[in-house]
């Protein structure tokens, strides 16, 4: 995995949310891809709650069966 493309322009706050937004789109994607879109088994797999899974999925703007 690539390094987290860090830009020190930006307050210390704002390049945080940046790349964990970055990092949380993409695990999501690849967990989605890995269990072919179904979001209950994608949570399962994560450790997490599946309403988390679907606001993830919302905030992302991804769909199951992505």
């Amino acid at each position: 995995m690539p390094p987290a493309v860090v830009d020190i322009g930006l307050p210390l706050a704002e390049a945080r949310d940046r790349v964990v937004r970055n990092f949380e789109r993409e695990y999501v994607e690849k967990l989605l891809g890995r269990h072919q879109g179904k979001a209950v088994e994608a949570a399962r797999a994560a450790g997490v709650d599946r309403g988390y899974i679907y606001r993830l999925m919302r905030r992302y703007g991804l769909k199951p069966g992505v």
